[in-house]
């Protein structure tokens, strides 16, 4: 490359000047200037000069010649976040990208992404594949199965060392079948893509370390992942934005890996067998459920019975409730010897059920709830939760100032709590941060806001 670091005339005449004896500025002769090539400057000029470029620049540049590339590795391992890399789309199409501090969000133009795995692959630690499902049927749909092909050789031969996690989304039938085994990656996510010509095991064989799955819309059986994987930690089974009923899921997913730590995004429909299972697990510590009330609504599936969990120290529940109706709270049939942190989401009339389960599970330091509802009762959850840190509420139910003070009085170790509600009255903000700094006794650190249609107020105990 004949690229060079020129100076004009002008600029010459402007910056390369001396001083006589007399002090005044005499210009230099201009043969006592040196013409200097980029190939002449050290390695840690060059990456001054590198790290000025954008991405496809920088791509070109590496590959000029080693020396370049070894500075271009500097520039894209530091602009990019070092060991983390996220490439979100690789398609034959429009040639875009997108650059963060963090990340490289956006790649479009397959011969871009290609050149990227060859350049900067050993750099990239975080991949999301995701070629559109294109059955081969035009000769352009042909050329961009050839693509995919390719870039599969590429991550094999570029990536797979490197990577850690990834992403695979929309994948042609049949094409991770040329995909060779990835020693590193431990957390892997699969969303909408064929299984033809995998066999049941794939799972264990393309990545041996497996450390976290999850599985996304689709419409295959999950007998995939009725496997011992001895590395597994974390599950999350979920179909597009809501998640995949239990009947739909084997206990022996569960039986096979009591070494689960997390489990996410289950849908709590019918399935008292997997339930079971899941009590089983003796070192889970995180559960995330989604509940769907037309189970909750429509069965008694877990009336008389109890689940007690003896790991758990966190426990997420999102009540999904597509009907205009406000329905009652459903009962949680679960007891937790350890739980620390809690957060619910639910819409109902009526939250007796919530009130009991706090009360059961007394151990909650840090309870977050998003309440869709006409009423709330501030004192029974202070009442139910004594152990409280944290508390974060958000809820279309009004409540009064008052409400506020006395939920805060009745908890004495509490140090920070966020309301994000519909207050009534409506007082200006000044007067209400004055009566909540002088109700309180000036012991806690008083913010409010107006967000929308919502009052925020943020409370703090000062030290």
């Amino acid at each position: 490359m004949s690229m060079m670091l020129d100076q004009t005339s002008d600029s010459i005449e402007n910056q390369q000047l001396d001083v006589s004896e007399n002090g005044a500025p005499q210009q230099l002769d201009a043969e006592m200037m040196i013409e200097t090539k980029l190939t002449d400057i050290n390695i840690d000029c060059q990456e001054h000069v590198f790290k000025h470029l954008g991405l496809l620049d920088l791509l070109n540049i590496a590959d000029s010649s080693k020396q370049f590339k070894t500075a271009a590795d500097l520039v894209f391992a530091k602009k990019f976040g070092n060991e983390r890399v996220k490439v979100l789309c690789i398609r034959p199409c429009r040639n875009q990208y997108v650059e963060s501090n963090e990340s490289i969000e956006w790649i479009e133009f397959a011969k871009t992404g290609l050149q990227l795995f060859r350049n900067f692959g050993h750099l990239i630690s975080v991949l999301n594949f995701e070629p559109a499902n294109v059955l081969a049927k035009t000769p352009r749909e042909e050329s961009f199965s050839l693509l995919y092909k390719c870039a599969i050789e590429y991550i094999n031969e570029y990536l797979a060392e490197s990577l850690t996690e990834i992403w695979i989304r929309q994948c042609p039938e049949g094409f991770l079948k040329f995909l060779n085994p990835l020693l590193n990656i431990s957390t892997v996510e699969i969303d909408s893509f064929g299984f033809e010509g995998l066999s049941n095991d794939w799972l264990k064989t393309l990545f041996p370390k497996l450390n976290r799955l999850t599985y996304i819309d689709f419409n295959q059986s999950l007998g995939m992942i009725d496997h011992h994987f001895p590395h597994l930690e974390h599950l999350s089974v979920r179909r597009g934005y809501s998640a995949i009923a239990w009947d739909n899921i084997s206990p022996a997913v569960l039986d096979l890996n009591s070494q689960l730590r997390s489990l996410f995004n289950f849908d709590i429909g019918p399935g008292v067998n997997v339930l079971r299972s899941m009590e089983r697990l003796q070192h889970l510590e995180e559960l995330d459920l989604m509940w769907d009330m037309k189970y909750a609504n429509a069965r008694n599936e877990f009336d008389g019975e109890i689940f007690r969990f003896r790991t758990i120290k966190m426990f997420k529940i999102f009540t999904m409730d597509t009907s205009r109706e406000y329905g009652t709270f459903p009962k949680i049939p679960f007891v937790f010897d350890q739980l620390e942190k809690c957060a619910i989401h639910a819409k109902a009339s009526s939250f007796d059920e919530l009130y009991k389960f706090l009360e059961r599970n007394p151990t909650i330091t840090d309870l977050k709830l998003q309440l869709n509802c006409l009423f709330v009762n501030l004192s029974k959850i202070a009442q139910a939760s004594r152990s409280l840190r944290h508390f974060k509420f958000r809820s279309h139910a009004f409540i009064t100032k008052e409400n506020i003070v006395d939920f805060i009085d009745s908890l004495p170790v509490l140090n920070q709590a966020y309301f994000t509600v519909q207050l009534i009255p409506n007082d200006c903000l000044e007067q209400l941060k004055q009566y909540f700094s002088t109700h309180l006794e000036n012991e806690w650190h008083v913010s409010v806001e107006e967000v929308n249609d919502f009052t925020k107020i943020t409370l703090e105990r000062l030290d």
